[in-house]
């Protein structure tokens, strides 16, 4: 069964649109209530919050969820890790204050929660480091949600390759050696297709060139718990899903069916990343209507 999702930063969800863009998408629909109308009704089921670190006030993490829940949709969350520590704590919602009231009453509107988390980055020259820093976060959060019978998955997203950044999640076999050393029903992986794509074209293939298509290996795919789902233009990664050569969707989707995934494909398209003079709804609406048509049949 498919099942559409779509990120929305908290700013969009409280009517605070952080773009020009956001502000023009926002001023289409008039408010929250009727944007979030008109996605379920283009049958998005999943709302994934942008960004919400572990940082985040408690009060905020809570009408943000509320927001979404009125609307009749179910909620996942982008987070980060933020603060070290756990000062002892024996719950997951102490640990990470703005996601209390969605663990809390989530039993009343969804089955389960996806968290997605990035791995550490920082120098180059301590990717070792940061990948065990990394795995022991990930143990630590899986040991809580497991203890408090807590229906959390958290999903590793892997990232895009950056010139003089250290990041363990950039690649497909370092994020599932990652995950695979977590050992733990409670993380899988986040395969974002657009950050996936970019380095693929990074590492010098195209669409014209059959290398272009190479797909992840079968052990990624089986891990993969969530997706983010954008295409590459103009302005880089997180763009609308235009031409073909944005993104080979209907190859990726076709991958993940064969695998019989069962999460939540998810639109991550950020409005700064559109082009300036077009209309930004019509390609949302664009992105959406070519995923559904890709999921037929799932």
């Amino acid at each position: 069964m498919k099942k559409l999702g779509f990120s929305l930063s908290p700013g969009m969800l409280l009517g605070r649109p952080e773009s020009i863009l956001g502000a023009a998408v926002h001023a289409r629909f008039g408010n929250t209530r009727e944007l979030l109308k008109e996605l379920k009704a283009r049958g998005v089921s999943s709302i994934e919050i942008r960004n919400l670190p572990q940082s985040a006030r408690e009060d905020l993490g809570a009408r943000l969820v509320e927001t979404v829940w009125q609307a009749g949709l179910e909620v996942s969350v982008h987070g980060g890790a933020d603060t070290e520590g756990e000062g002892g704590s024996r719950e997951f919602s102490e640990v990470y204050p703005p996601v209390k009231e969605l663990i809390k009453y989530s039993a009343a509107h969804q089955k389960d929660i996806i968290m997605v988390i990035h791995a550490y980055t920082g120098d180059q020259d301590k990717v070792e480091e940061l990948k065990e820093r990394s795995v022991s976060l990930l143990r630590s959060w899986a040991s809580l949600a497991e203890s408090g019978e807590v229906p959390l998955r958290f999903a590793l997203e892997l990232t895009r390759r950056r010139v003089g950044k250290g990041d363990p999640a950039a690649g497909v076999e370092d994020l599932l050696g990652m995950v695979r050393e977590v050992n733990s029903p409670y993380v899988g992986i986040t395969w974002d297709m657009g950050h996936y794509y970019a380095n693929v074209l990074k590492a010098g293939s195209s669409l014209q060139n059959p290398v272009g298509l190479v797909l992840p290996a079968r052990g990624f795919l089986e891990h993969t718990v969530h997706t983010h789902i954008h295409g590459i233009g103009a302005k880089g990664t997180h763009g609308p899903l235009g031409p073909r050569e944005s993104l080979p969707l209907e190859e990726y989707v076709e991958a993940l069916r064969e695998v019989e995934y069962q999460g939540i494909y998810n639109l991550e398209l950020d409005f700064r990343r559109f082009p300036d003079d077009e209309d930004p709804v019509e390609h949302i609406f664009g992105a959406l209507a070519r995923l559904d048509q890709s999921l037929a049949g799932c």
